[in-house]
């Protein structure tokens, strides 16, 4: 087996987030423009709440509730949320456990086999 380093300083937290979830995508094929993984990178550090939707919309990075709303159903349908059971319209992040986050590293392991 061979292991490839690659290190990238980056400015913070939600960027860490971000170039994990545009590789993610990549490898599982999935199309989401660069608004959609910053917004998704934001769930991620700062959790589903009002007070993110809020964030999101001061940063000017989405328009009004409206287009969170439709993101979150683009998300889910992807599976990088999960609704949670009995709450009408809550979602939750749904990433795997292996996924940890430090303040300062993020790690991230990607074994491919030929097959």
């Amino acid at each position: 087996m061979n292991i490839i380093r690659i290190e990238k300083k980056l400015q913070n937290q939600t960027d860490q987030v971000e170039l994990i979830i545009s590789i993610l995508c990549f490898l599982n094929g999935i199309h989401l423009s660069k608004t959609e993984q910053k917004a998704l990178s934001f769930f991620v550090v700062y959790g589903m709440s009002d007070k993110t939707d809020q964030l999101l919309v001061k940063s000017n990075l989405l328009p009004n509730t409206g287009s969170i709303r439709n993101l979150k159903t683009k998300l889910h349908k992807f599976g990088f949320l999960k609704r949670i059971p009995g709450v009408y319209k809550s979602y939750e992040v749904n990433l795997s456990d292996d996924f940890k986050m430090d303040d300062n590293v993020i790690s991230l392991v990607i074994k491919t086999d030929r097959g």
